[in-house]
């Protein structure tokens, strides 16, 4: 399966190449998020739990 590599902060606002910033998608679901023109939040995984939680 194919993937492609999605910007969570755009380049245009000052987003990275960063690991930190990149997400890999289904390509698919990256063309519909720039379609729809909807933003990805960031996760992070808490370091005390290791859960998922909203940045």
């Amino acid at each position: 399966m194919l993937s492609n590599i999605h910007h969570i902060q755009h380049q245009a606002n000052g987003g990275t190449h960063r690991y930190n910033n990149l997400i890999l998608m289904h390509p698919n679901c990256h063309r519909s998020i720039h379609a729809a023109k909807r933003a990805i939040r960031k996760l992070e995984v808490s370091k005390k739990s290791d859960t998922l939680m909203r940045a």
